[in-house]
């Protein structure tokens, strides 16, 4: 398991927590900063028409507050449940599959999707073009850097994407991370600039049979999207013809023996991984504070070559 993996995610005082290295025990913690306060947005009224093709009501989870809020990290749920730790739709190979009766699985982070479900159990919204309809999935969010939280099994619905006014009401900062971060540099924003193209060469058409995807698909291939601009890109965001989709998220169950499964695992895990390091391993040294200030001390009155290494 991976140094991150070795982190433990814990609660306390309502605020997430991680592991510090270098205190005086592996699993003493500290504060982990919340997440920027939001920035894009959607309007009351926005966000209410999109969840009301939501029938149902959000769901009553069976389990107290501070282990429903307990996180993980995604080194730890890829190393044991397989997929990509990178990947918002992690594709899970059919060994781990098979073993944990997990097919498929999304992690979002609330500064690209902030309407996000803010506890377990809740609808929500997500900005993504998903074409993939599954009966449910468990869905993980983000809670602070190396920490995501369990929310429950979700179905998601295509809803109205984005309007250009909605994009333009939009605060410049978010605007930009969108496209600088999004559009010019991750594999959606390149399919993106690839229908671009793909408008271009159809007076405005967006591929829809099988044959204009299988033409998209070429584009892709070629590389010819890398010719399309940022500018260009703003200007179809701005006038509509490119569109932000927005899926709705129903919570349909939440499964409690798996939030338990995921904290125990996770917590062994970290405790195995403590347990077997070398007593002279520079990682435990670090995470032992009072052991590493007995050693410095000590070393101070000895030859430099006979001194204890550090880390």
């Amino acid at each position: 398991m991976s140094g991150r993996a070795a982190r433990r995610g814990v609660r306390a005082n309502g605020r997430d927590q991680k592991v510090e290295r270098g205190t005086e025990s592996p699993f003493v913690v500290k504060l982990e900063p919340e997440l920027d306060e939001k920035k894009f947005v959607l309007d009351e009224v926005s966000v209410r028409t999109r969840l009301a093709t939501i029938s149902s009501k959000p769901i009553k989870i069976e389990l107290d507050d501070e282990t429903a809020s307990k996180t993980i990290p995604r080194s730890f749920f890829s190393a044991r449940y397989g997929g990509s730790s990178q990947s918002v739709f992690p594709k899970i190979g059919p060994a781990k599959k098979e073993l944990h009766d997990i097919d498929h699985v999304v992690f979002m982070k609330k500064d690209w999707n902030p309407e996000l479900p803010s506890r377990p159990g809740e609808h929500g919204l997500a900005f993504c073009s998903h074409r993939g309809i599954y009966e449910s999935m468990p869905l993980f969010v983000r809670k602070a850097e190396h920490q995501w939280q369990y929310m429950g099994e979700y179905r998601m619905h295509q809803v109205e994407p984005l309007t250009a006014e909605e994009w333009r009401r939009q605060d410049p900062e978010m605007r930009n991370i969108w496209l600088d971060e999004g559009y010019m540099k991750l594999s959606w924003g390149q399919r993106a600039r690839a229908r671009h193209v793909y408008r271009e060469r159809h007076g405005g058409q967006e591929p829809e049979t099988n044959d204009e995807l299988a033409e998209l698909a070429a584009i892709v291939k070629s590389n010819a999207w890398s010719k399309v601009t940022r500018a260009a890109l703003e200007d179809a965001l701005n006038d509509g013809t490119e569109m932000i989709h927005v899926c709705a998220l129903e919570c349909v169950a939440y499964r409690a023996d798996f939030q338990r499964e995921l904290i125990s695992g996770h917590e062994e895990g970290s405790l195995q991984v403590w347990r077997t390091l070398p007593a002279n391993s520079c990682r435990k040294r670090r995470l032992g504070k009072k052991d590493e200030d007995v050693n410095t001390k000590d070393d101070m009155n000895m030859p430099r070559n006979k001194r204890i290494k550090t880390c």
